[in-house]
């Protein structure tokens, strides 16, 4: 639609404005959230290992069991 029938939301920027202070402060609240996820993910990546370690352990057990009755 055209701006003159009224819908120019497409063209219009919101801006913020703000000094150096909150600048900073949203700049290192913005760090401090990435590292804060970066720390989560490696501590989810130690989590599937572990569950991949339980399969593992799980599926060597089943086997031996099931070489035990004769069935593999």
């Amino acid at each position: 639609m055209s701006p003159a029938s009224g819908d120019s939301s497409e063209n219009e920027t919101d801006c913020v404005s703000l000094d150096p202070d909150q600048l900073t402060e949203q700049y290192e609240a913005a760090i401090a959230r990435k590292y804060a996820d970066v720390r989560a993910l490696g501590d989810l990546t130690e989590t599937f290992e572990d569950i991949d370690r339980k399969a593992d352990a799980i599926l060597s057990r089943t086997e031996e069991l099931l070489a035990q009755m004769g069935l593999s």
